[in-house]
Protein backbone atom coordinates (compact mmCIF):
# COMPACT_ATOMS: atom_id res chain seq x y z
CA UNK A 1 0.00 0.00 0.00
CA UNK A 2 1.41 3.85 -0.55
CA UNK A 3 2.65 5.42 2.22
CA UNK A 4 0.06 8.04 3.38
CA UNK A 5 0.09 11.01 1.30
CA UNK A 6 1.99 9.86 -1.39
CA UNK A 7 1.88 8.35 -4.69
CA UNK A 8 -1.87 8.77 -5.59
CA UNK A 9 -1.45 9.83 -8.69
CA UNK A 10 1.58 7.53 -9.77
CA UNK A 11 0.63 5.29 -12.66
CA UNK A 12 2.32 3.63 -15.64
CA UNK A 13 0.86 3.05 -18.75
CA UNK A 14 0.48 0.67 -21.75
CA UNK A 15 -0.32 2.08 -25.20
CA UNK A 16 -1.58 0.17 -28.27
CA UNK A 17 -0.88 1.22 -32.51
CA UNK A 18 -3.26 1.94 -33.94
CA UNK A 19 -3.71 3.18 -37.63
CA UNK A 20 -0.64 5.51 -37.59
CA UNK A 21 -1.36 7.25 -34.28
CA UNK A 22 -1.58 5.98 -30.35
CA UNK A 23 -4.20 4.68 -28.48
CA UNK A 24 -4.25 4.53 -25.17
CA UNK A 25 -5.44 0.93 -23.91
CA UNK A 26 -4.58 1.23 -20.32
CA UNK A 27 -3.88 3.06 -17.55
CA UNK A 28 -3.07 1.67 -13.81
CA UNK A 29 -2.68 3.83 -10.92
CA UNK A 30 -2.49 2.46 -7.65
CA UNK A 31 -6.10 1.78 -7.36
CA UNK A 32 -6.27 -0.48 -10.01
CA UNK A 33 -7.38 -0.52 -13.71
CA UNK A 34 -8.65 3.27 -14.65
CA UNK A 35 -8.49 5.05 -18.33
CA UNK A 36 -7.52 7.99 -18.01
CA UNK A 37 -10.38 10.19 -19.65
CA UNK A 38 -8.31 12.87 -21.06
CA UNK A 39 -6.38 10.68 -22.97
CA UNK A 40 -8.06 7.95 -24.07
CA UNK A 41 -9.19 8.22 -28.14
CA UNK A 42 -12.42 8.35 -28.93
CA UNK A 43 -12.40 4.55 -30.28
CA UNK A 44 -9.70 2.32 -28.80
CA UNK A 45 -8.92 -0.84 -30.21
CA UNK A 46 -10.58 -3.92 -29.22
CA UNK A 47 -8.34 -6.16 -28.11
CA UNK A 48 -9.91 -9.87 -28.79
CA UNK A 49 -10.26 -8.20 -32.17
CA UNK A 50 -6.19 -6.97 -33.05
CA UNK A 51 -4.39 -9.60 -31.22
CA UNK A 52 -2.90 -12.33 -34.09
CA UNK A 53 -0.03 -14.13 -32.71
CA UNK A 54 -0.64 -15.84 -29.12
CA UNK A 55 2.15 -18.69 -28.81
CA UNK A 56 5.54 -19.67 -29.68
CA UNK A 57 6.94 -22.82 -28.70
CA UNK A 58 9.58 -21.94 -26.07
CA UNK A 59 12.20 -23.33 -28.47
CA UNK A 60 11.46 -21.06 -31.57
CA UNK A 61 12.31 -18.04 -29.56
CA UNK A 62 15.98 -16.09 -29.51
CA UNK A 63 16.41 -13.93 -26.32
CA UNK A 64 19.40 -11.58 -26.35
CA UNK A 65 20.39 -10.31 -22.41
CA UNK A 66 22.71 -7.58 -22.28
CA UNK A 67 24.42 -5.53 -19.22
CA UNK A 68 25.41 -2.32 -20.46
CA UNK A 69 27.21 -1.27 -17.16
CA UNK A 70 29.79 -2.56 -14.39
CA UNK A 71 29.48 -0.65 -11.33
CA UNK A 72 26.90 -2.62 -9.75
CA UNK A 73 26.63 -6.69 -10.18
CA UNK A 74 22.77 -6.09 -10.15
CA UNK A 75 23.33 -5.94 -14.17
CA UNK A 76 24.44 -9.16 -14.41
CA UNK A 77 22.65 -11.04 -11.81
CA UNK A 78 19.47 -10.16 -14.13
CA UNK A 79 20.65 -10.99 -17.34
CA UNK A 80 21.67 -14.38 -15.36
CA UNK A 81 18.21 -15.05 -13.76
CA UNK A 82 16.84 -14.41 -16.58
CA UNK A 83 18.46 -16.69 -18.89
CA UNK A 84 17.84 -19.42 -16.01
CA UNK A 85 14.38 -18.82 -15.87
CA UNK A 86 14.27 -19.23 -19.77
CA UNK A 87 16.27 -21.95 -20.37
CA UNK A 88 14.07 -23.82 -17.79
CA UNK A 89 11.18 -23.79 -19.92
CA UNK A 90 12.90 -25.11 -23.18
CA UNK A 91 15.01 -21.75 -24.75
CA UNK A 92 18.40 -22.47 -25.76
CA UNK A 93 19.05 -19.75 -28.46
CA UNK A 94 20.00 -17.00 -25.99
CA UNK A 95 22.52 -15.22 -25.75
CA UNK A 96 24.07 -12.59 -22.67
CA UNK A 97 26.42 -9.85 -23.24
CA UNK A 98 28.05 -7.90 -20.03
CA UNK A 99 30.42 -5.07 -19.33
CA UNK A 100 32.43 -6.51 -16.71
CA UNK A 101 35.61 -8.35 -18.10
CA UNK A 102 35.80 -10.58 -14.86
CA UNK A 103 32.30 -11.74 -15.66
CA UNK A 104 32.83 -12.35 -19.60
CA UNK A 105 35.65 -14.58 -18.73
CA UNK A 106 33.76 -16.59 -16.49
CA UNK A 107 30.67 -16.80 -18.10
CA UNK A 108 32.05 -17.00 -21.55
CA UNK A 109 29.88 -13.72 -22.60
CA UNK A 110 30.90 -11.31 -25.08
CA UNK A 111 31.18 -7.26 -23.94
CA UNK A 112 28.04 -5.13 -24.26
CA UNK A 113 29.09 -3.22 -27.30
CA UNK A 114 27.17 -1.96 -30.29
CA UNK A 115 28.93 -4.56 -32.87
CA UNK A 116 28.73 -7.22 -30.01
CA UNK A 117 24.81 -6.27 -29.85
CA UNK A 118 24.30 -6.01 -33.34
CA UNK A 119 26.17 -9.77 -33.84
CA UNK A 120 24.08 -11.06 -31.16
CA UNK A 121 20.96 -10.11 -32.79
CA UNK A 122 21.74 -11.79 -36.03
CA UNK A 123 22.94 -15.28 -33.65
CA UNK A 124 19.50 -15.49 -32.35
CA UNK A 125 17.45 -14.17 -35.82
CA UNK A 126 18.44 -17.58 -36.83
CA UNK A 127 15.96 -19.15 -39.76
CA UNK A 128 14.18 -21.56 -36.83
CA UNK A 129 13.43 -18.27 -34.98
CA UNK A 130 9.74 -17.27 -34.80
CA UNK A 131 10.19 -14.40 -32.16
CA UNK A 132 13.06 -12.57 -30.76
CA UNK A 133 13.32 -11.26 -27.14
CA UNK A 134 15.55 -8.56 -26.19
CA UNK A 135 16.65 -7.66 -22.50
CA UNK A 136 18.76 -4.76 -21.49
CA UNK A 137 19.86 -3.05 -17.69
CA UNK A 138 21.98 -0.19 -17.42
CA UNK A 139 22.40 3.04 -16.36
CA UNK A 140 20.26 5.60 -18.81
CA UNK A 141 19.12 8.72 -20.01
CA UNK A 142 17.22 10.82 -22.95
CA UNK A 143 19.70 9.96 -24.99
CA UNK A 144 19.85 6.13 -24.32
CA UNK A 145 21.01 3.60 -22.50
CA UNK A 146 24.67 3.65 -21.52
CA UNK A 147 27.33 1.13 -23.23
CA UNK A 148 29.87 1.93 -20.89
CA UNK A 149 32.59 -0.93 -22.43
CA UNK A 150 32.05 0.58 -26.42
CA UNK A 151 34.43 3.77 -25.87
CA UNK A 152 33.10 4.72 -29.36
CA UNK A 153 29.67 4.87 -29.21
CA UNK A 154 28.93 4.69 -25.47
CA UNK A 155 24.70 4.27 -25.90
CA UNK A 156 22.19 3.02 -27.58
CA UNK A 157 19.74 4.96 -28.98
CA UNK A 158 16.15 3.85 -30.00
CA UNK A 159 17.52 4.43 -33.80
CA UNK A 160 20.40 1.97 -33.14
CA UNK A 161 18.03 -0.42 -31.36
CA UNK A 162 15.07 -0.33 -34.05
CA UNK A 163 17.71 -1.04 -37.22
CA UNK A 164 19.13 -3.81 -34.98
CA UNK A 165 16.51 -5.39 -34.36
CA UNK A 166 14.62 -4.82 -37.36
CA UNK A 167 17.97 -6.24 -39.44
CA UNK A 168 17.45 -8.88 -37.74
CA UNK A 169 14.04 -10.05 -36.54
CA UNK A 170 12.51 -8.73 -39.44
CA UNK A 171 8.68 -8.88 -38.87
CA UNK A 172 8.59 -11.72 -36.31
CA UNK A 173 6.94 -10.85 -32.62
CA UNK A 174 9.82 -8.60 -30.52
CA UNK A 175 9.80 -8.47 -27.28
CA UNK A 176 12.27 -5.66 -25.73
CA UNK A 177 12.68 -4.71 -22.23
CA UNK A 178 14.45 -1.55 -21.44
CA UNK A 179 15.71 -0.85 -17.47
CA UNK A 180 17.34 2.48 -16.85
CA UNK A 181 16.05 5.73 -15.75
CA UNK A 182 14.30 7.72 -18.22
CA UNK A 183 14.08 4.58 -20.85
CA UNK A 184 10.24 5.56 -21.91
CA UNK A 185 12.73 8.08 -23.84
CA UNK A 186 13.13 5.25 -26.09
CA UNK A 187 9.30 4.46 -26.85
CA UNK A 188 9.17 6.88 -30.17
CA UNK A 189 7.25 6.55 -33.02
CA UNK A 190 9.91 4.54 -35.61
CA UNK A 191 10.15 2.26 -32.57
CA UNK A 192 6.30 1.76 -32.57
CA UNK A 193 5.64 1.46 -36.21
CA UNK A 194 6.10 -2.26 -35.64
CA UNK A 195 2.20 -4.28 -34.80
CA UNK A 196 4.04 -7.03 -33.93
CA UNK A 197 6.82 -5.11 -31.22
CA UNK A 198 6.37 -4.95 -27.20
CA UNK A 199 8.59 -2.97 -25.23
CA UNK A 200 8.71 -2.12 -21.53
CA UNK A 201 10.67 0.85 -19.75
CA UNK A 202 11.54 0.59 -16.25
CA UNK A 203 10.63 4.32 -16.75
CA UNK A 204 9.28 7.19 -18.54
CA UNK A 205 11.21 9.91 -20.53
CA UNK A 206 10.98 12.39 -17.62
CA UNK A 207 11.70 9.96 -14.21
CA UNK A 208 14.34 8.50 -12.91
CA UNK A 209 14.41 4.55 -12.17
CA UNK A 210 14.74 3.35 -8.79
CA UNK A 211 17.81 0.68 -8.53
CA UNK A 212 18.45 -1.50 -5.16
CA UNK A 213 19.69 -1.57 -1.69
CA UNK A 214 23.34 -2.50 -1.46
CA UNK A 215 21.28 -6.14 -0.20
CA UNK A 216 18.98 -6.40 -3.00
CA UNK A 217 19.83 -8.97 -6.16
CA UNK A 218 17.77 -6.98 -9.07
CA UNK A 219 16.52 -3.79 -9.73
CA UNK A 220 13.41 -2.63 -8.60
CA UNK A 221 12.10 -3.15 -12.30
CA UNK A 222 13.35 -5.88 -12.68
CA UNK A 223 12.73 -7.66 -9.50
CA UNK A 224 9.20 -6.76 -9.76
CA UNK A 225 8.97 -8.32 -13.44
CA UNK A 226 10.69 -11.46 -12.45
CA UNK A 227 8.90 -11.57 -9.57
CA UNK A 228 5.41 -11.45 -11.93
CA UNK A 229 7.01 -14.44 -13.84
CA UNK A 230 7.36 -16.46 -10.91
CA UNK A 231 3.97 -15.92 -10.11
CA UNK A 232 2.59 -17.93 -13.29
CA UNK A 233 1.47 -14.62 -15.75
CA UNK A 234 0.89 -16.23 -19.07
CA UNK A 235 1.55 -13.06 -21.26
CA UNK A 236 3.76 -10.26 -21.99
CA UNK A 237 0.98 -7.76 -21.66
CA UNK A 238 0.14 -9.36 -17.91
CA UNK A 239 3.51 -9.25 -16.71
CA UNK A 240 3.68 -5.81 -17.02
CA UNK A 241 0.93 -4.66 -15.89
CA UNK A 242 1.31 -7.41 -12.46
CA UNK A 243 5.12 -5.32 -12.08
CA UNK A 244 3.39 -2.04 -11.57
CA UNK A 245 1.93 -2.09 -7.94
CA UNK A 246 4.99 -3.62 -7.07
CA UNK A 247 7.31 -1.36 -8.53
CA UNK A 248 5.18 1.68 -7.05
CA UNK A 249 5.00 -0.15 -3.75
CA UNK A 250 8.20 0.14 -2.95
CA UNK A 251 9.35 3.53 -4.56
CA UNK A 252 6.61 4.61 -2.15
CA UNK A 253 7.63 3.06 1.27
CA UNK A 254 11.02 3.96 0.59
CA UNK A 255 9.75 7.72 -0.41
CA UNK A 256 11.88 7.75 -3.81
CA UNK A 257 10.39 9.40 -6.85
CA UNK A 258 7.81 7.36 -8.82
CA UNK A 259 9.23 5.87 -12.00
CA UNK A 260 6.00 5.47 -13.73
CA UNK A 261 7.22 2.24 -16.05
CA UNK A 262 5.62 2.60 -19.47
CA UNK A 263 4.74 -0.17 -22.37
CA UNK A 264 3.82 -0.20 -26.15
CA UNK A 265 1.95 -3.21 -26.60
CA UNK A 266 1.93 -3.86 -30.72
CA UNK A 267 -2.17 -4.26 -32.56
CA UNK A 268 -0.48 -7.93 -33.30
CA UNK A 269 1.08 -9.16 -29.91
CA UNK A 270 -1.55 -8.31 -27.35
CA UNK A 271 -1.88 -11.67 -26.16
CA UNK A 272 1.66 -12.58 -26.82
CA UNK A 273 2.36 -15.44 -24.21
CA UNK A 274 5.80 -15.45 -22.11
CA UNK A 275 7.70 -18.99 -23.49
CA UNK A 276 6.25 -22.06 -21.91
CA UNK A 277 2.65 -20.23 -20.91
Amino acid sequence: MPVPGMGATRRGRVVQWAGGAFALLLVISVFGLRPAAADMPKAPISVAQSSVVAAIDPAQWGALLAAGHNDKANYDYATADIAKRLRGVGVSNIRILTATPEHAMRAGAAMATHDEIRAAFARIAGPQTGACLFFITSHANRRGIHLVIDRSQQYLTARDLDRYVTEACGDRPQVLILSGCYSGAMITDAMTRHPRRIIMASASPTTVSYGATTTERHLNFERCLINAYDSGVSTWRDLFLQALPCVEEREDWLRVPASKPEAFIGAAVVDLRIPGR
